[in-house]
């Protein structure tokens, strides 16, 4: 599984940061030595990049601008832009210095969508987190076999993912509960997307998808609720 060979990848790595760039996926032109220029210079335990998501690689690609990945004058903590939590969960845009992993003991869980609790736990344990607002990572659409397009029961896995991040909350005693209210919002609008499409849960368990989402949300429910959407 994808998770569990990024953790292969970790274990034999060498080089100072880690970049997990998937097979059939593409870096743009100049990627690396943006990357590699800004790390050297601000030295951010995360660094996170824009990226474009396109069907192959001469397809063009607009960059809309958004405003959480405006860059910080220098290296700042999730409290100070909580709204980067919005932002694509994959690991992919997501650069890591190899020694504050190694030292957070933070590894992919198996299963499908093992993106869920990595990112997250990544960015909230941060010291330093940099921003650097210029695409760096191509991410293929539609690609054959991709988990977004295939319906199958393995859709149930993202339960388990979105159950390790809370847990986790619970054993840190408070030190990230300021983001559980958003933790929870982004786990919901996560769950909706994925039972909403007509290409991932089968037609036969989605009366049971949507059970399992109602006992996630009964059990992760904030205290103090949450930032509930418009609309």
């Amino acid at each position: 599984g994808l998770g569990q060979a990024r953790n292969v990848g970790i274990d034999h790595a060498r080089g100072e940061y880690l970049w997990f760039v998937d097979g059939d996926d593409w870096l743009p032109q100049g990627a690396l030595q943006a990357v590699s220029q800004r790390v050297a210079r601000t030295s951010p335990d995360v660094l996170i990049i824009d990226h474009v998501e396109v069907p192959d690689e001469n397809a063009p690609w607009p960059v809309p601008f958004n405003e959480a990945l405006r860059e910080p004058e220098a290296p700042i903590r999730l409290a100070q832009r909580p709204q980067l939590l919005r932002l694509a969960q994959s690991a992919c845009t997501k650069i890591v210095r190899r020694s504050f992993l190694t030292d957070l003991g933070l590894r992919f869980r198996p299963g499908w969508y093992e993106d869920c609790s990595f990112s997250r736990l990544l960015l909230m344990a941060a010291e330093r987190i940099d921003v650097l607002d210029r695409v760096c990572y191509c991410y293929r659409q539609d690609r054959d076999g991709g988990i977004t397009r295939t319906p199958s029961p393995r859709h149930f896995d993202v339960f388990d993912q979105y159950d390790a991040l809370f847990e986790t909350l619970d054993r840190k005693a408070g030190a990230y509960d300021q983001f559980r209210p958003e933790l929870f919002r982004l786990m919901i609008d996560h769950y909706l997307v994925i039972v909403g499409h007509p290409r991932r849960v089968p037609d036969t368990m989605r009366r049971e998808f949507f059970g399992r989402m109602a006992e996630q949300y009964r059990r992760w429910l904030p205290a103090g609720g949450y930032s509930v959407p418009d609309g």
